[in-house]
This record gives C-alpha cells, structure tokens and sequence, in this order.
C-alpha cells in the first residue's frame, strides 16, 4: 500500500562547538500529519575535525542519531568519516565514506529498515 506522507515539522537544535569537537541535539513536533502520525522527534550528533590532516585536507568523523514517537523511539544512525577540502573561502567541499542503518528518511517509506555504506560528495555554502 502506497503511503502519501505529508507534515509540517517544527525543530530546535543547539549546537557547541569547542577545539576539534561539535555536538549538537534537540527535538521537533510534527504539527499537521497526513496520515495520522506520533508527533514528537529527537536528533542529535558529534563531529571530529582534524585540521591539516593530509596537507590542506581536514579529516572529519562524525555520528548523527534521530529517533520518533512513531517508530517506537527506535534509533536511526549515520557514521561518516572523510575529508575536507580547506580555503579561504567560506564553502566547503567533503568527500566522505558513510554507513547508515535505520528507517528510511524518504517519505512514504518512513517505515522500511534500511542499511547500506556509500560514498558521498558534499557541498557547503
């Protein structure tokens, strides 16, 4: 049965950032579901730089973890690790290896397990 996910969410993040290290979390409530969903949702994550790891690049490891009400409050976890190009410019460009295991963050099938490793070109303005 196809679902034809539709809400409107509501977020709050804080982040701090210190030496090397970022840590970030908070919560959102979805504020009109269609169809009918749990409304309350948690995110939150670390990331590790290390600058001039390799010449101009800077390594970078990060974990990123989101859970809902509606999947019982059951963990959804990205782990990256790569590399950023450093300038002086304040974009930013990262080619990083990523393993995702969790639910589907793609609409209608919000509710399929999924895991896979890739490899991710990120850009940043």
């Amino acid at each position: 049965n196809r679902v034809n996910l539709s809400y409107e969410d509501l977020e709050g993040l804080v982040s701090h950032e210190w030496e090397r290290w970022r840590v970030y979390g908070g919560a959102g409530y979805l504020l009109h579901t269609d169809p009918e969903l749990a409304r309350k949702h948690a995110h939150g994550g670390v990331e590790y730089i290390r600058p001039n790891a390799v010449r101009e690049f800077n390594f970078i490891a990060a974990i990123d973890m989101r859970a809902s009400q509606e999947l019982h409050w059951r963990s959804s976890r990205s782990y990256q690790a790569g590399f950023e190009f450093k300038s002086n410019s304040p974009r930013r460009v990262r080619l990083m290896l990523e393993y995702f295991r969790g639910h589907s963050p793609n609409g209608q099938f919000y509710r399929e397990s999924l895991r896979y490793t890739g490899l991710g070109l990120y850009f940043g303005f």
